[in-house]
């Protein structure tokens, strides 16, 4: 996917057109898998590995820094686009209500994730996101930090 940019990173319709396609893409992988833990943990490293590739795609997820008034609200509305995404694939492996609040901290932490991955150009530092990504996908994935079933 080419995504448009301008000035300062992509513009923010081809962020949002990207963002909707990585956050399908996510999901998919979420809930194709058995287990809560084994789909999180593909979707995670699938995102990451794409974000290694594609820096622009990445932006699209995390770039929004410099957007006011309407642009950010926008910008909002798919960060909230995204946490529905993850309660949705909750849902789908699990009878218990969803963890809302941990779900939005994944989100952020993800975002987080994703911003460090467009630092790291050198094998080492991918070596070092690596590890950070297992460590996220540890916390949310662990049952035992979730709701009982």
């Amino acid at each position: 996917m080419m995504v448009e940019m301008v000035e300062g990173g992509p513009s923010a319709g081809a962020s949002l057109e990207a963002s909707a396609a990585m956050r399908a893409r996510f999901e998919l992988l979420v809930v194709r898998e058995r287990t809560w833990k084994d789909g999180i943990a593909a979707a995670t490293t699938d995102l990451v590995e794409r974000a290694l590739a594609q820096p622009a795609l990445a932006r699209a997820v995390v770039n929004d820094s410099s957007e006011r008034g309407a642009e950010l609200s926008v910008r909002r509305r798919d960060r909230g686009q995204w946490v529905d995404m993850l309660i949705a694939a909750w849902k789908h492996h699990h009878s218990s209500p969803p963890p809302e609040c941990q779900l939005e901290f994944f989100f952020g932490a993800l975002r987080r994730v994703i911003a460090w991955s467009l630092e790291y150009e050198d094998t080492p530092a991918r070596d070092e996101l690596r590890m950070r990504l297992r460590t996220l996908q540890g916390f949310v994935a662990t049952e035992t930090h979730l709701p009982p079933s």
